[in-house]
C-alpha cells in the first residue's frame, strides 16, 4: 500500500492542472473577500458569504479524487498494479484513503485564504467569535471528506477524470442553490446541505435614528455551534464516508478492468 500510495501522491504533485487550479481558486475567494470587506470586518464577509466559498472549495475536494483514483485508470497503471501482485482492497484503499484524505485537507485549508486576506485589510470585526469561525470551518473537513468519498464512487464507476472533475463542479455549483431552494438546505441530509448548514449564521441587528450620521444600527451574529450539530457533523460524515468506500470496493472488485 506505501508504494501505491508513494504513487498517487507523485501523480498529484507533478498535476500542473491541480496546482493552477487550487492557486486559481485561492486567489479568486481572497480577492473576493477583499473586494467585499469594508468597516464592519472580514467576519462579516464570512457570516454572508461563508457558505458559498466552502461550496467552491468544494470542486478542489473533486479535483484532487479525480486525479488520484483516475489517472491510472487512463494510463493502465492500475492494471500493471494488480499483475505485479497487489491485491485490489490494499489497491482500493490506497488510492480511496490517501485521496479523501488529502481532498478533504486540500479543500479545507483553501478556506482560510479569504478569511485571512480580509483580516489583513480590515481585521476580523466584533460581530461575533473568531474562534466559532475557525471552529465552522475546520468542521468542513468532515462534508468535504464525505463529499470526497462519494466522488470517489464516481471515479471507479466511470474512470474518467475530466467527467469527474465536471461533475465535482456541477454538484458544489448547483449545490449552492439547492441550499436555498429546499426546505431542509441546512441540514446534515447530505454533504452539500451539511455545508450549508456550517455556513448558516443566525444574527439579530438593533436598528437607530442618529441626528448626524442618520439610521445607524449594531449587529451580532450567532457563531457558536450547537454541540449536536458538531457531533452529528462528524458522525454522519464518517458514517457515510465508510458506507461510500464500501460501495465503491465493491464496484472495484467486480470491474472487469477492461
Amino acid at each position: 500500500m506505501k508504494n501505491i500510495i508513494r504513487s498517487a501522491y507523485y501523480d498529484l504533485r507533478h498535476s500542473k492542472f491541480f496546482a493552477v487550479v487550487y492557486l486559481l481558486t485561492a486567489v479568486m475567494l481572497s480577492l473576493s473577500a477583499m473586494i467585499n470587506v469594508d468597516e464592519k470586518g472580514c467576519g462579516f464577509v464570512i457570516f454572508e458569504n461563508g457558505y458559498i466559498y466552502w461550496m467552491t472549495s468544494a470542486f478542489i475536494a473533486a479535483l484532487a479524487v479525480g486525479i488520484i483514483c483516475n489517472d491510472d485508470h487512463i494510463d493502465k497503471t492500475i492494471n500493471y498494479e494488480i499483475l505485479s501482485g497487489h491485491s485490489r482492497l490494499s489497491i482500493f484503499m490506497a488510492r480511496s484513503l490517501f485521496g479523501i484524505l488529502f481532498a478533504a485537507a486540500a479543500a479545507t485549508m483553501i478556506n482560510f485564504f479569504p478569511l485571512a486576506a480580509g483580516s489583513m485589510l480590515k481585521g476580523f470585526g466584533d460581530m461575533s467569535r473568531f474562534k466559532d469561525v475557525i471552529l465552522r470551518q475546520l468542521l468542513c473537513f468532515f462534508p468535504y471528506l464525505r463529499f470526497a468519498a462519494f466522488v470517489t464512487v464516481i471515479c471507479f464507476i466511470i474512470k474518467n477524470s475530466y467527467v469527474v472533475f465536471a461533475a465535482g463542479f456541477l454538484i458544489s455549483e448547483i449545490g449552492m442553490g439547492l441550499v436555498d431552494f429546499f426546505d431542509h438546505g441546512r441540514s446534515l441530509y447530505t454533504s452539500v446541505f451539511n455545508i450549508g448548514l456550517l455556513g448558516d449564521f443566525g444574527a439579530w441587528v438593533i436598528y437607530n435614528l442618529d441626528p448626524v450620521n442618520g439610521v445607524v444600527y449594531y449587529g451580532r451574529y450567532k457563531s457558536e455551534l450547537d454541540m449536536d450539530v458538531i457531533v452529528g457533523t462528524i458522525l454522519v460524515s464518517l458514517i457515510m464516508t465508510a458506507f461510500y468506500l464500501f460501495m465503491g470496493y465493491g464496484i472495484f472488485r467486480r470491474d472487469d478492468m477492461d
